[in-house]
């Protein structure tokens, strides 16, 4: 059924036109470097998890494997509107085609903005399955000034609510969310401000698309291991995968923009995404990416979710759940949490997801400043139902 609507309303992504929440631009922001870099990965992936500081290699598809499954995908790359762009598509077995247009490389390090919120999804997980924090831990477990008062209701956040969305750190005053986009500070010191400034609704009851709620999840991710953020993000997630030119660029190694701050490759993506897909970074997928924001009020959500048929998407940790089932009705919930379509779209058009019941799991690699979600999100739409058709060839 996913595949017909899909197909049935590929035409029509194409002319959407809203823009992406301007969450991921400020003045002050270092631009990403736009240099080609590197990346080592071995043959024959093992299954199972994977520990902090293990190594995992992974194989890749030969490309003739690849060649008649993909003609279909390749047409849409080409009339997509994006035009700098590569698109990895691959199963558990590794990559099942490869294409690329325009002026990029697989290897070039590009600015994630908000895919960066599915990394740090990843951690936080990464992080629970070694005892280090729970999805229940609370900010004041970890930082002295926090309150503890069971009549203030920054004292109920928890860890999963951070990654949710739903904290209550709705504000969109700027002078405030300056500090996420400060480089010149820290990440503490910008906890403390969000912190100063209050939530705005009870925890767990609004779901609002701002970049407050994983600065807090980050500090206290950092506070709950040794080493700057940057260290454990590398010591849980990249250096078991073997990647070296995946991080947290933006703002700076002392305030990591934890929600929309990383730069990647193509080509390191690619093997986050499918190490996710097999189980060998978070264990318990399900968990993962079920839906947290069922009952949550819909405070703030992009334009370009909006405009490309997510006004139902909801929110797992750090991902989109695409659902896709109208208003709902008595079995949407249900409905919802076995979608299993789960993405991560940032501002500039990077745009990683996994459908866990096709079996596959693909990245779209971009960085274009010009209305760059709306056509990641728009060419994501129009891909899905073709690599579902390519796995059946």
């Amino acid at each position: 059924m996913r595949l017909s609507k899909k197909l049935a309303g590929a035409a029509l992504l194409f002319t959407a036109s809203s823009a992406f929440a301007a969450y991921a631009v400020n003045a002050t922001m270092t631009a990403p470097p736009q240099g080609p870099g590197t990346v080592q990965v071995s043959a024959n992936a093992p299954r199972g998890g994977i520990s902090a500081g293990a190594s995992l290699t992974l194989g890749s598809a030969q490309p003739q494997d690849a060649v008649d499954k993909c003609a279909a995908i390749r047409s849409a790359v080409d009339a997509a509107r994006l035009q700098d762009v590569a698109v990895i598509f691959g199963n558990a077995d590794g990559e099942v085609c490869r294409y690329k247009k325009g002026a990029i490389e697989y290897n070039q390090k590009l600015a994630l903005a908000s895919a960066t919120k599915l990394l740090t999804g990843i951690l936080s997980y990464r992080m629970i399955q070694a005892g280090k924090i729970t999805a229940t831990s609370k900010p004041q477990q970890y930082f002295g000034y926090w309150t503890n008062s069971a009549s203030d209701n920054r004292s109920k956040i928890t860890l999963e609510q951070l990654l949710a969305f739903t904290s209550g750190f709705n504000t969109k005053d700027t002078n405030l969310l300056s500090c996420v986009y400060n480089k010149f500070t820290t990440l503490d010191l910008c906890i403390r401000r969000i912190y100063n400034g209050n939530i705005d609704s009870v925890p767990g009851a609004v779901y609002f698309y701002g970049p407050h709620h994983m600065q807090v999840a980050a500090g206290m991710l950092d506070a709950a291991d040794t080493g700057d953020f940057g260290a454990i993000f590398a010591r849980y997630v990249t250096t078991p995968l073997g990647l070296t030119d995946t991080s947290y660029a933006l703002q700076s190694a002392a305030n990591p923009w934890a929600a929309a701050g990383g730069e990647s490759t193509a080509n390191d993506y690619a093997v986050i995404m499918r190490a996710l897909f097999n189980g060998q970074l978070v264990t318990n997928l399900d968990n993962f990416f079920a839906p947290r924001t069922l009952t949550a009020t819909k405070g703030e959500v992009p334009a370009a979710v909006l405009a490309n048929n997510g006004s139902q998407w909801e929110y797992a940790q750090g991902s989109w759940v695409e659902c896709e089932y109208g208003t709902g009705g008595a079995n949407y919930a249900t409905q919802c949490a076995t979608d299993k379509i789960n993405s991560s779209p940032g501002a500039w058009g990077f745009t990683p997801w996994i459908d866990r019941k096709n079996g596959y799991w693909a990245v779209i690699a971009t960085e274009d400043h010009s209305s760059g979600a709306e056509k990641g999100i728009e060419l994501e739409q129009v891909l899905q139902p073709l690599m579902v058709a390519a796995l059946l060839l």
